[in-house]
């Protein structure tokens, strides 16, 4: 089945609410977890994992893949991988956002389980170029890459409103990539500052290495305000009908 496409943006601020659901995410360059450390975070009330599949020095990250591997007998923890892109050096030679895409897709879908969502990371952290219309095209050809595999997984964008306006411009929207099936604008583009609307998921602690379940372990505590994520899952679907539509040649 061809991959669905979808852009939901998970922008992360210093915030907390009573009302959420809340997450755990992985830092790029970690251990494996093992069976302990999972159970242990799930069993913190944690609704969700962030694990890193792709890492930016240019290669699958063999340990965030086996990570992946170990939640599949979990119940209750929604585990999503995300993708750090290479921009020069990268140690398994491919350079383009294509081959990028094609490298962590195989390794994510490889392993089996039914994980079909995942995140693009944007992130000012990582050596992206000063060229903003090139890491544009570079996003632009991520997206297109995926919808066009043969593998039925939906992407979203994890960033910050500061990441995003220095990497691509915060006029930078995605709007009407070819091979989406559907056009995004900036009622997509979930910034408060744009359109008062609130983030999908929150980072209300980073850079944490004490977390008593993986010590050591570098994490950021994140949370979904008022269902966030449920509304992202509610999208995602909507949006991967139309797009399996159009390729049907038929209308919404």
């Amino acid at each position: 089945m061809k991959t669905s496409f979808s852009l939901f943006l998970a922008f992360f601020n210093l915030l907390h609410s009573s009302h959420a659901d809340l997450g755990f995410q992985i830092g790029i360059g970690s251990p494996i977890l093992n069976d302990d450390q999972l159970n242990c975070i799930s069993n913190k009330d944690n609704l969700y994992l962030i694990v890193p599949a792709y890492d930016p020095s240019g290669q699958v990250d063999s340990n965030g893949i086996q990570t992946l591997t170990n939640t599949f007998d979990l119940e209750g923890l929604g585990v999503y991988p995300y993708i750090t892109p290479c921009f020069s050096n990268c140690q398994n030679g491919l350079i383009s956002a294509t081959d990028q895409i094609h490298s962590a897709l195989d390794a994510i879908v490889g392993i089996g389980g039914s994980i079909e969502f995942g995140y693009i990371n944007v992130g000012s952290s990582q050596p992206w170029p000063s060229d903003q219309k090139k890491n544009q095209q570079f996003i632009i050809d991520m997206f297109i890459a995926a919808a066009k595999s043969p593998y039925y997984f939906s992407f979203g964008i994890m960033t910050s409103y500061s990441s995003w306006s220095t990497i691509v411009g915060m006029n930078f929207n995605l709007s009407s990539i070819p091979g989406s099936g559907f056009n995004i604008t900036t009622s997509d583009l979930l910034w408060v500052n744009w359109n008062g609307v609130q983030p999908s998921i929150h980072q209300f602690a980073g850079g944490i290495t004490s977390d008593s379940c993986v010590p050591g372990v570098n994490v950021a505590y994140n949370f979904f305000p008022n269902d966030g994520f449920k509304k992202i899952n509610q999208n995602k679907e909507a949006k991967s009908k139309i797009h399996r539509n159009k390729r049907r040649g038929k209308s919404h």
